[in-house]
């Protein structure tokens, strides 16, 4: 088949976990031997840049971009307060798209078209318009939630405010899109949940991220662990969960034990961060390789209390073998237990949180069955020609 992937930002280079999730639905399609086009748009979170993608991929994929400016801007941000359409989404409706858009339906036919996330969907009556493809939304999150959510956390009387009306906006808007596609792809069986209750004449399916085991050699963990946690920290449930780690887990573990290390490690680090430093927090900022760092440490600790979808670093966290301490939302769509064994420990407050730290720092056995059993679940559940052969039938029915 021929496969269009409608994305709000390039896949490559996969900075974040929206961008994995996209690029590993081309590899998958790929995989199943169908020719696929990317077309995504270029902001300047997520720049396209040329020099740092695979030259061989670029062709394959008959990759284009256009560059929309989706930098906030206060006074547009006012405006979009009398409007129905989200300001999220209306950052990335832009006549430039548009056209190039057009552009490539008037001029290749196309079987099957993807919407990557709701921030795709204004563009929908111009594919309808142009192309006679069977059309799916892929649904990374609800977006509706992770803004309620954040509203509900946030201190700042204007900035909750502001979340809580662009929340409802979201809300109204992402569950009147919902109805508008035929067919859903869902990312965690609680998400697809929630869309069957807001489209219930489409085709809905659960299709995780997935995991490429590239080796069976489970990791070996270290006789004393270092703990870490990886993320974009431009975005604000990351942001949150290092600063609950710093000002709930260090006073009270520190004063029990002095083996206890916490690294950090994203793109857009604060200088707060970089400030306060010391020989058991240490700030690695920006890094070349997430997967070597990943190896490179034994237990992630993921405090996550907003957002939505697939934690995609927990799932190659668990399938590099380390132990992870989350809380049940950032373990959503992922097993806990495996065999009738746990395989990812959850925990909601502070006392929990320290409780499995300490048990990871003195308990080797602990560790150990924990990491062989997290990487054996992922690599039974979310294996990576399991997941693909699951998209292509939902994509060719």
């Amino acid at each position: 088949m021929n496969i269009l992937q409608l994305c709000n930002k390039p896949p490559l280079p996969s900075i974040d976990g929206g961008c994995k999730a996209m690029n590993q639905t081309t590899e998958m399609l790929l995989s199943k031997n169908h020719n696929v086009k990317v077309f995504a748009i270029s902001t300047y979170k997520h720049p396209f840049t040329h020099n740092k993608i695979d030259l061989t991929y670029l062709k394959k994929v008959n990759f284009e971009t256009v560059f929309v400016d989706t930098r906030i801007i206060f006074f547009n941000l006012l405006k979009n307060l009398l409007k129905t359409v989200p300001y999220n989404v209306e950052r990335f409706f832009n006549v430039s798209v548009e056209n190039k858009l057009k552009e490539i339906l008037t001029e290749t036919s196309f079987d099957v078209i993807i919407f990557e996330s709701i921030y795709m969907a204004e563009y929908l009556s111009l594919v309808i318009k142009y192309s006679k493809a069977n059309i799916f939304l892929r649904c990374h999150n609800i977006e509706y939630k992770l803004w309620s959510k954040r509203a509900e956390l946030e201190v700042n009387i204007f900035k909750k405010l502001y979340a809580k009306k662009l929340a409802f906006k979201l809300k109204v808007y992402e569950t009147s899109s919902f109805n508008q596609f035929k067919n859903i792809i869902c990312i965690t069986a609680d998400d697809e949940t929630d869309v069957k209750t807001h489209a219930p004449n489409s085709r809905i399916i659960t299709i995780p991220f997935a995991a490429e085991i590239q080796n069976k050699n489970v990791h070996i963990q270290k006789a004393m662990p270092t703990f870490f946690h990886l993320g974009a920290m431009d975005w604000q449930p990351n942001i949150d969960a290092v600063n609950w780690v710093l000002e709930n887990i260090f006073p009270s573990i520190l004063k029990s034990t002095d083996d206890f290390t916490f690294y950090i490690a994203g793109k857009n680090m604060g200088k707060n961060f970089f400030d306060i430093q010391t020989s058991q927090f240490i700030v690695a900022g920006e890094i070349e390789s997430a997967s070597d760092f990943i190896q490179k440490h034994d237990v992630l600790i993921a405090p996550i209390f907003s957002g939505g979808g697939m934690r995609v670093k927990i799932v190659e966290a668990m399938q590099a073998g380390k132990v992870v301490i989350t809380t049940s939302l950032g373990a959503a769509g992922i097993p806990t237990n495996h065999n009738n064994e746990p395989c990812i420990l959850i925990a909601e407050t502070p006392n929990e949180f320290c409780y499995f730290i300490e048990k990871c720092i003195t308990d080797f056995e602990f560790r150990e069955r924990l990491s062989t059993n997290s990487k054996l679940a992922i690599e039974n559940i979310f294996g990576f020609e399991n997941i693909a052969s699951k998209l292509d039938s939902f994509l060719c029915i």
